[in-house]
């Protein structure tokens, strides 16, 4: 009954064309299950996505213990708390997910990314470009709005949109920013890393933040579409 439910109101299922320096190593489809407010399935059900989720999160976090409970009660807050969630799988293999939320503002829609892990496989593989762009076009999102410490996030987010130091700044509250320095969210990840290897991160975290001590990167601009700025 519940996996019918899911089925009548809360899923959408595409198949997606892989693209990418991948595709000849990997199968040339995932499937895309999207979750629209997960907080309306069934306790059950949500425990099932925090079970599936919580390794490949410590995965993508650089965590030893992948189980902990600690990080999934943290997957639980992002993925359940969220407005669209989808999940990726490749023959039964969860190989990703974003969690987004959905702000409205001054009659524009900004595209709150809380949360994408992607499996270290299949990084540059352009799931994570192909996935943002049909969710953000099906929102309706007129901004794309993050927080990251890391550089690979920072470098895909300005593949998808302006990302800018105006915006950023101007429109941080809307995001949960909680200790603001113009596009600095000092402190964000309680006085440490988000990343637990630290030394393996440091490879790709932001250089011009403190990153060590939990500050964060306010990443805010309109989004591109077909290679242009969205200005409307």
């Amino acid at each position: 009954m519940e996996r019918s439910f899911v089925l009548r109101q809360r899923r959408e299922t595409t198949l997606l064309a892989k693209e990418g320096s991948r595709s000849k190593d990997k199968a040339g489809q995932y499937q895309s299950e999207l979750f629209i407010r997960p907080t309306g399935l069934s306790a059950d059900f949500q425990q099932q996505l925090v079970t599936e989720l919580t390794p490949l999160t410590g995965e993508g976090f650089l965590r030893e213990d992948k189980h902990a409970q600690q990080l999934m009660d943290d997957v639980a807050n992002h993925i359940l708390d969220c407005d669209r969630l989808t999940v990726i799988r490749q023959k039964d293999e969860t190989i990703a997910f974003v969690a987004a939320s959905i702000v409205e503002h001054d009659e524009k829609i900004f595209y709150h990314l809380e949360g994408i892990i992607i499996h270290p496989d299949f990084h540059g593989s352009g799931i994570a470009i192909d996935v943002l762009k049909k969710d953000m076009a099906a929102s309706g999102a007129h901004y794309l709005a993050f927080h990251t410490q890391s550089s690979r996030m920072l470098g895909l987010g300005k593949k998808l949109a302006d990302i800018n130091p105006q915006d950023s700044a101007r429109f941080a509250g809307l995001i949960g920013t909680c200790n603001q320095v113009g596009v600095i969210d000092k402190g964000r990840y309680g006085g440490h890393s988000l990343y637990e290897d630290e030394e393996k991160f440091a490879a790709t975290a932001i250089e011009d933040i403190d990153w060590r001590s939990g500050d964060a990167m306010i990443c805010i601009g309109p989004i591109k579409k077909n290679g242009r700025t969205d200005t409307r």
